[in-house]
């Protein structure tokens, strides 16, 4: 399966929750599990961005949103496009380059 679909997948079956708490509960719950999942794949930038969105999640799920949670979530948005793009081009690079993939 490929990043995307799996993305795409997940992205569905979290929306067809229940926005408050079910929504929130599952992702804080998701992002726990992929910093596990990806810890021995990660650099120290990546780590921090998955235990920001962590942190976030976790801080609406309890307190609500706010304007400050929102602020921090358009940031959080930006921090993981670049993120993603810088490992969709590494990716592409390797393959590219003939090297196998992990994706």
């Amino acid at each position: 399966m490929r990043v995307q679909d799996v993305s795409t997948s997940v992205y569905t079956a979290l929306k067809a929750l229940t926005w408050q708490p079910s929504y929130l509960t599952a992702m804080w719950i998701l992002c726990g599990e992929l910093q596990s999942l990806y810890a021995d794949r990660s650099n120290d930038e990546e780590a921090a961005l998955m235990a920001s969105t962590t942190d976030l999640v976790r801080e609406v799920a309890i307190a609500g949103e706010s304007p400050q949670a929102a602020g921090r979530a358009a940031e959080l948005e930006a921090a993981w496009k670049r993120a993603i793009n810088s490992w969709i081009s590494w990716s592409w690079a390797r393959k590219s380059s003939g090297a196998r993939s992990f994706f």
